[in-house]
């Protein structure tokens, strides 16, 4: 059984402001989100394997997967209960 994603962002936070940029990048990208709470970043490949896992309460911050192939990936931001937004990535390195 593989990893099942949901593009779509939960309909009761209308004010999240959740991004991803540069995108597409070579592997070093920010993330910006404007939630006054501690958050959990997830990066998966597109076959479902775990590449990157942060709990912070930090809104911008910096990751670096330029040691990852070339690709498309999906970033998930997660609240302790939820799934509260998903991103496509692509790196082209």
């Amino acid at each position: 059984n593989g990893l099942q994603f949901d593009l779509n962002t939960i309909d009761n936070l209308e004010t999240l402001d959740f991004s991803v940029f540069p995108n597409p990048n070579q592997g070093v990208f920010n993330i910006k989100h404007n939630l006054d709470q501690e958050v959990t970043i997830e990066i998966f490949s597109l076959t479902g394997k775990m590449k990157f896992f942060k709990s912070t309460h930090q809104k911008n911050f910096i990751i670096d997967l330029s040691n990852e192939k070339s690709g498309v990936y999906i970033i998930q931001l997660k609240s302790p209960k939820e799934i509260i937004g998903c991103k496509k990535l692509i790196i082209n390195n």
